[in-house]
C-alpha cells in the first residue's frame, strides 16, 4: 500500500521504516500514535489509518498490529479482530519469541523421552530405593 492512501496531514507525521508506517505525532500513554477524531476529541492513529484505507471496523471488534509495532500506522499490517483473539495472540507471540530465543534440542541430541517419563524414572528410583534396591540409570536414548 502506498503512503498516499493516507491523508497529508497524516503523511507529515510518518516515517517510513523498513515496511512499518511509524508514528511520529503524538503518542499515548502505551505508546499508541493519537490523532483528533474531527469532534474535539481523540483516537488511536492507527484505527483512522485503517479506517480511511480498509473502511470501517465492526463494532466490538479491535486492531490487532500484525508487526507488533504499537506505533505504525502502515494499514497493510493491521487486522481486525476481536479483543479476545488479540489478548491470546500476545501470548502465542510471547511464545513465539521465548522459543526464537531459547531453541530446544532436535534430532539425534533430543531425548526420545518427556518430562513424564523422567517423572516416572523418579518415582521407580524412589520405589525401589524404599526397597533396598539400587536405584537404576537415567537412560539417555
Amino acid at each position: 500500500m502506498n503512503l498516499s492512501v493516507l491523508p497529508p496531514t497524516m503523511q507529515s507525521k510518518i516515517r517510513v521504516t523498513g515496511d512499518c508506517w511509524i508514528w511520529t505525532g503524538a503518542k499515548n500513554n502505551k505508546g499508541y500514535g493519537s490523532v483528533t477524531n474531527g469532534h474535539g476529541g481523540s483516537m488511536l492513529a492507527h484505527r483512522k489509518a485503517y479506517t480511511i484505507a480498509k473502511g470501517p471496523i465492526p463494532e466490538g471488534m479491535t486492531i490487532d498490529h500484525i508487526c507488533e509495532v504499537k506505533a505504525c500506522v502502515n494499514p497493510d499490517h493491521l487486522q481486525v479482530m476481536s479483543r479476545a483473539l488479540n489478548v491470546e495472540m500476545v501470548g502465542v507471540r510471547a511464545q513465539a519469541r521465548f522459543n526464537a530465543a531459547h531453541p530446544r534440542p532436535i534430532g539425534p541430541a533430543a531425548p526420545d523421552f518427556g518430562l513424564l517419563a523422567f517423572v516416572k524414572h523418579l518415582e521407580t528410583n524412589l520405589a525401589r530405593g524404599a526397597e533396598g534396591l539400587p536405584y537404576l540409570p537415567y537412560p539417555t536414548k
